[in-house]
């Protein structure tokens, strides 16, 4: 149960939430302590098809599974009925996973499985920011549904972190 951070200033406010992350970090579920939403999603995909993380930063791959597929990995975590974009800068990559996360709870909401060129069928391309964007609406409809699949590696993922059974690769 989350505590009550009402009476907590802005200094009290952002020492928690540093702590928050660097135990997030030393758990092993972050690498860049970056997105959290991105990172935990990745997570969450290496549990569900094996394989391996891609090298931090790399460009349009977030991990390779099991069948030596490369897949990107787009997570959101919004209010539940909120649509936005997942961006990209290419389709170099074989498929795309996109997971919407209630962002006030993590639960997913749902999980999309598409393949690259799925998703450049339904992407438009922005001029002044040079990528592609697609609605969150229109990836949730697409593709394929891997909802349950991506909660039970969540489950699973869980389960581990708190054991501290985290790794690197696909052994969760």
């Amino acid at each position: 149960m989350p505590q009550d951070l009402s009476s907590q200033s802005l200094r009290e406010l952002l020492v928690t939430h540093v702590a928050i992350l660097s135990e997030i970090t030393k758990r092993g579920l972050t690498r860049t302590r970056g997105s959290l939403a991105g990172e935990l999603g990745e997570r969450i995909t290496l549990g569900a098809y094996g394989g391996e993380l891609a090298t931090a930063g790399m460009k349009s791959i977030d991990l390779i599974d099991g069948d030596g597929r490369t897949i990107q990995v787009k997570t959101r975590a919004l209010e539940p009925g909120v649509n936005r974009i997942f961006a990209f800068s290419s389709f170099d990559f074989n498929v795309l996973v996109a997971i919407m996360l209630d962002a006030t709870t993590f639960d997913i909401q749902w999980a999309r499985e598409l393949t690259a060129a799925d998703a450049s069928e339904i992407a438009r391309y922005r001029v002044p920011s040079r990528d592609w964007a697609i609605a969150t609406g229109k990836v949730k409809r697409a593709g394929v549904d891997i909802t349950e699949r991506l909660r039970e590696a969540y489950s699973a993922l869980d389960l581990n972190v708190q054991a501290g059974r985290l790794s690197g690769h696909g052994e969760q």
